[in-house]
Protein backbone atom coordinates (compact mmCIF):
# COMPACT_ATOMS: atom_id res chain seq x y z
CA UNK A 1 0.00 0.00 0.00
CA UNK A 2 1.42 3.37 -1.06
CA UNK A 3 1.38 5.93 1.74
CA UNK A 4 0.28 9.50 1.09
CA UNK A 5 2.99 12.14 1.65
CA UNK A 6 3.20 13.63 5.12
CA UNK A 7 4.21 16.96 3.57
CA UNK A 8 3.57 17.99 -0.03
CA UNK A 9 4.26 21.29 -1.80
CA UNK A 10 3.47 21.70 -5.48
CA UNK A 11 4.89 24.68 -7.41
CA UNK A 12 4.71 26.95 -4.36
CA UNK A 13 5.78 30.58 -4.77
CA UNK A 14 5.98 33.33 -2.16
CA UNK A 15 6.58 36.91 -3.30
CA UNK A 16 7.64 39.93 -1.23
CA UNK A 17 8.29 43.38 -2.70
CA UNK A 18 8.59 41.94 -6.18
CA UNK A 19 11.14 39.30 -5.11
CA UNK A 20 10.49 35.55 -5.00
CA UNK A 21 11.31 34.22 -1.53
CA UNK A 22 10.21 30.82 -2.84
CA UNK A 23 10.04 30.23 -6.58
CA UNK A 24 7.91 27.30 -7.83
CA UNK A 25 9.05 25.03 -5.00
CA UNK A 26 7.92 21.40 -5.01
CA UNK A 27 8.63 18.90 -2.25
CA UNK A 28 7.14 15.56 -1.17
CA UNK A 29 8.17 13.95 2.13
CA UNK A 30 7.07 10.50 3.25
CA UNK A 31 5.66 9.75 6.72
CA UNK A 32 8.53 9.24 9.15
CA UNK A 33 11.10 10.99 6.95
CA UNK A 34 13.70 13.24 8.60
CA UNK A 35 14.77 16.04 6.25
CA UNK A 36 17.40 18.73 6.71
CA UNK A 37 16.74 22.08 5.04
CA UNK A 38 19.91 23.99 4.19
CA UNK A 39 20.77 27.11 2.23
CA UNK A 40 22.22 30.61 2.53
CA UNK A 41 20.89 33.30 4.86
CA UNK A 42 17.85 34.91 3.27
CA UNK A 43 17.43 31.99 0.89
CA UNK A 44 13.92 31.10 2.09
CA UNK A 45 14.48 28.33 4.67
CA UNK A 46 12.35 29.89 7.41
CA UNK A 47 9.79 30.99 4.83
CA UNK A 48 9.46 27.35 3.76
CA UNK A 49 8.66 26.30 7.35
CA UNK A 50 6.14 29.11 7.78
CA UNK A 51 4.37 28.08 4.57
CA UNK A 52 4.13 24.52 5.93
CA UNK A 53 2.68 25.88 9.18
CA UNK A 54 0.19 28.10 7.38
CA UNK A 55 1.74 31.22 8.95
CA UNK A 56 2.45 32.52 5.43
CA UNK A 57 0.06 31.98 2.53
CA UNK A 58 1.59 30.94 -0.77
CA UNK A 59 1.00 33.35 -3.65
CA UNK A 60 0.84 30.37 -6.00
CA UNK A 61 0.84 26.59 -5.73
CA UNK A 62 -0.59 24.13 -3.24
CA UNK A 63 0.53 23.06 0.26
CA UNK A 64 -0.66 19.92 2.03
CA UNK A 65 0.22 18.72 5.51
CA UNK A 66 -1.04 15.19 6.23
CA UNK A 67 -3.29 15.58 3.21
CA UNK A 68 -4.91 18.79 4.46
CA UNK A 69 -4.45 22.51 4.12
CA UNK A 70 -2.00 23.73 6.80
CA UNK A 71 -4.76 25.53 8.73
CA UNK A 72 -6.67 22.23 9.06
CA UNK A 73 -3.62 20.21 10.15
CA UNK A 74 -2.14 22.68 12.62
CA UNK A 75 -2.98 20.69 15.76
CA UNK A 76 -1.02 17.73 14.35
CA UNK A 77 2.11 19.77 13.59
CA UNK A 78 4.65 20.92 16.18
CA UNK A 79 7.01 23.86 15.65
CA UNK A 80 10.27 24.73 17.42
CA UNK A 81 11.36 28.30 16.57
CA UNK A 82 14.78 29.81 17.16
CA UNK A 83 13.54 32.19 19.88
CA UNK A 84 10.17 33.74 20.74
CA UNK A 85 9.79 34.81 24.37
CA UNK A 86 12.46 37.40 24.96
CA UNK A 87 10.88 39.96 27.26
CA UNK A 88 12.99 40.58 30.38
CA UNK A 89 10.88 40.51 33.51
CA UNK A 90 7.93 38.75 31.87
CA UNK A 91 6.59 36.55 34.73
CA UNK A 92 6.12 33.08 33.25
CA UNK A 93 7.27 29.70 34.46
CA UNK A 94 8.71 26.89 32.37
CA UNK A 95 5.62 24.71 32.88
CA UNK A 96 3.39 27.56 31.67
CA UNK A 97 5.41 27.98 28.47
CA UNK A 98 5.03 24.25 27.78
CA UNK A 99 1.28 24.46 28.53
CA UNK A 100 0.94 26.96 25.66
CA UNK A 101 1.31 23.96 23.36
CA UNK A 102 -1.83 22.27 24.70
CA UNK A 103 -4.80 22.55 22.29
CA UNK A 104 -7.04 23.75 25.13
CA UNK A 105 -4.52 26.45 26.04
CA UNK A 106 -4.44 27.68 22.44
CA UNK A 107 -8.20 28.10 22.36
CA UNK A 108 -9.23 29.10 25.91
CA UNK A 109 -6.12 30.24 27.72
CA UNK A 110 -4.51 28.32 30.60
CA UNK A 111 -6.73 25.59 32.00
CA UNK A 112 -4.36 22.81 32.99
CA UNK A 113 -5.93 19.73 34.56
CA UNK A 114 -4.02 17.18 36.63
CA UNK A 115 -3.70 14.80 33.68
CA UNK A 116 -2.27 17.62 31.57
CA UNK A 117 0.11 18.62 34.36
CA UNK A 118 1.45 15.06 34.33
CA UNK A 119 1.89 15.31 30.56
CA UNK A 120 3.81 18.60 30.96
CA UNK A 121 6.21 16.97 33.42
CA UNK A 122 6.53 14.01 31.06
CA UNK A 123 7.69 16.06 28.09
CA UNK A 124 9.99 18.15 30.29
CA UNK A 125 11.55 14.91 31.51
CA UNK A 126 11.93 13.75 27.89
CA UNK A 127 14.01 16.83 27.09
CA UNK A 128 15.98 16.59 30.33
CA UNK A 129 14.68 19.56 32.35
CA UNK A 130 11.85 18.24 34.55
CA UNK A 131 13.62 19.80 37.55
CA UNK A 132 13.13 23.25 36.00
CA UNK A 133 9.32 23.06 35.70
CA UNK A 134 8.66 25.84 38.25
CA UNK A 135 11.69 27.94 37.30
CA UNK A 136 11.22 31.36 35.71
CA UNK A 137 11.62 31.00 31.95
CA UNK A 138 13.66 34.21 31.83
CA UNK A 139 16.22 32.73 34.25
CA UNK A 140 17.15 29.92 31.84
CA UNK A 141 20.14 29.71 29.54
CA UNK A 142 19.66 29.77 25.77
CA UNK A 143 20.04 26.00 25.55
CA UNK A 144 17.54 25.38 28.35
CA UNK A 145 15.02 27.68 26.67
CA UNK A 146 15.43 25.73 23.46
CA UNK A 147 14.54 22.53 25.30
CA UNK A 148 11.42 24.24 26.69
CA UNK A 149 10.37 25.12 23.14
CA UNK A 150 10.85 21.48 22.12
CA UNK A 151 8.75 20.33 25.08
CA UNK A 152 6.06 22.85 24.13
CA UNK A 153 6.01 21.41 20.60
CA UNK A 154 5.81 17.83 21.90
CA UNK A 155 2.98 18.42 24.37
CA UNK A 156 0.39 18.25 21.57
CA UNK A 157 1.73 14.84 20.42
CA UNK A 158 2.36 15.99 16.83
CA UNK A 159 2.75 13.74 13.81
CA UNK A 160 5.06 16.28 12.15
CA UNK A 161 7.74 18.32 13.93
CA UNK A 162 9.38 21.36 12.33
CA UNK A 163 12.61 22.85 13.73
CA UNK A 164 14.10 26.24 12.81
CA UNK A 165 17.85 25.92 13.54
CA UNK A 166 17.35 24.15 16.89
CA UNK A 167 21.06 23.62 17.60
CA UNK A 168 21.92 27.34 17.46
CA UNK A 169 21.51 27.82 21.24
CA UNK A 170 22.04 24.33 22.63
CA UNK A 171 24.42 24.26 25.60
CA UNK A 172 27.37 21.83 25.38
CA UNK A 173 26.04 19.97 28.43
CA UNK A 174 27.54 16.50 28.77
CA UNK A 175 24.49 15.23 30.70
CA UNK A 176 22.10 15.91 27.82
CA UNK A 177 22.44 14.99 24.15
CA UNK A 178 20.16 16.92 21.83
CA UNK A 179 21.07 14.72 18.87
CA UNK A 180 20.11 11.58 20.79
CA UNK A 181 16.72 13.20 21.42
CA UNK A 182 16.31 13.85 17.69
CA UNK A 183 17.08 10.19 16.99
CA UNK A 184 14.36 9.08 19.41
CA UNK A 185 11.79 11.52 18.03
CA UNK A 186 12.59 10.40 14.48
CA UNK A 187 11.24 6.94 15.32
CA UNK A 188 7.72 8.24 15.87
CA UNK A 189 7.17 11.27 13.62
CA UNK A 190 8.05 13.11 10.43
CA UNK A 191 10.65 15.83 11.03
CA UNK A 192 11.96 18.80 9.06
CA UNK A 193 14.91 20.74 10.46
CA UNK A 194 16.46 23.93 9.16
CA UNK A 195 20.16 23.48 9.86
CA UNK A 196 23.03 25.97 9.86
CA UNK A 197 25.61 23.21 10.35
CA UNK A 198 24.94 20.39 7.90
CA UNK A 199 28.19 18.60 8.76
CA UNK A 200 26.69 17.82 12.18
CA UNK A 201 23.17 17.17 10.91
CA UNK A 202 23.99 14.89 7.95
CA UNK A 203 24.53 11.61 9.89
CA UNK A 204 21.03 11.87 11.42
CA UNK A 205 18.81 12.72 8.46
CA UNK A 206 17.23 10.68 5.67
CA UNK A 207 17.18 13.43 3.06
CA UNK A 208 18.21 17.01 2.36
CA UNK A 209 16.46 19.96 0.73
CA UNK A 210 18.59 22.88 -0.42
CA UNK A 211 16.74 26.19 -0.63
CA UNK A 212 17.79 29.45 -2.23
CA UNK A 213 14.50 30.71 -3.66
CA UNK A 214 14.46 27.50 -5.71
CA UNK A 215 14.58 24.10 -4.02
CA UNK A 216 16.68 21.03 -4.85
CA UNK A 217 15.83 17.80 -3.02
CA UNK A 218 18.03 14.74 -2.52
CA UNK A 219 16.53 11.50 -1.17
CA UNK A 220 19.67 10.82 0.84
CA UNK A 221 21.88 13.00 3.04
CA UNK A 222 24.46 13.87 0.36
CA UNK A 223 25.01 17.28 -1.22
CA UNK A 224 25.02 17.29 -5.02
CA UNK A 225 27.00 19.65 -7.24
CA UNK A 226 23.73 21.39 -8.09
CA UNK A 227 23.07 22.00 -4.40
CA UNK A 228 26.53 23.45 -3.86
CA UNK A 229 26.01 25.77 -6.84
CA UNK A 230 22.62 26.85 -5.47
CA UNK A 231 24.19 27.73 -2.10
CA UNK A 232 27.53 29.24 -3.19
CA UNK A 233 26.95 30.22 -6.83
CA UNK A 234 29.12 29.27 -9.80
CA UNK A 235 32.85 30.06 -9.63
CA UNK A 236 35.73 29.58 -12.06
CA UNK A 237 38.54 27.17 -11.24
CA UNK A 238 40.87 30.19 -10.85
CA UNK A 239 38.76 31.46 -7.94
CA UNK A 240 39.71 30.09 -4.46
CA UNK A 241 36.04 29.33 -3.80
CA UNK A 242 35.85 27.59 -7.18
CA UNK A 243 38.80 25.34 -6.26
CA UNK A 244 37.23 24.53 -2.90
CA UNK A 245 33.84 23.70 -4.41
CA UNK A 246 35.44 21.60 -7.13
CA UNK A 247 37.27 19.52 -4.51
CA UNK A 248 34.08 19.24 -2.45
CA UNK A 249 32.08 18.18 -5.49
CA UNK A 250 34.62 15.49 -6.31
CA UNK A 251 34.34 14.13 -2.78
CA UNK A 252 30.55 14.02 -3.15
CA UNK A 253 30.79 12.16 -6.47
CA UNK A 254 33.39 9.74 -5.10
CA UNK A 255 31.20 8.99 -2.08
CA UNK A 256 28.14 8.40 -4.26
CA UNK A 257 30.19 6.09 -6.51
CA UNK A 258 31.17 3.94 -3.52
CA UNK A 259 27.55 3.86 -2.28
CA UNK A 260 26.28 2.77 -5.72
CA UNK A 261 28.87 0.00 -5.96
Amino acid sequence: MIQSPAIELNNVSVMRDGRALLDKVSLSLAPGEFTAVIGPNGGGKSTLLKVMLGLIDADAGDVRMLGKKPSKARTRVGYVPQQILNQPGFPIRVSEVVAMGLPVARSRGFSVRERQADRILGVLEEVGIADLAERSFQALSGGQRQRVYIARALIGEPEILLFDEPTANIDPDGTYCFHELLERLHKRMTMVMVSHDFSVTAPMVDSVACVNSRLIYNADSQLSREMLALIYGVHTDACPMGCYLSDLSNLVIEHQHHVDH
